[in-house]
């Protein structure tokens, strides 16, 4: 019996403290899950979520 009720996550990924702007997709991601590339920007914030797929950057 499979479980039709689960909820995939979207990865964490770690940047540095003094990061400021990221990138998405990052350049591990498989080819047939990109999407266009946006840049999010991080000044001032300790995390932060991409539009399109929900990758979290959060500083270490």
């Amino acid at each position: 019996m499979s479980d039709t009720n689960t909820i995939e996550k979207s990865p964490v990924i770690r940047v540095s403290i003094d990061t400021k702007q990221v990138f998405c997709p990052p350049k591990d991601a498989e080819l047939w899950s990109q999407h266009p590339r946006v840049y999010i920007d991080m000044t001032d914030k300790a995390e932060v979520n991409c539009p399109y797929c929900g990758n979290i950057f959060t500083k270490k």
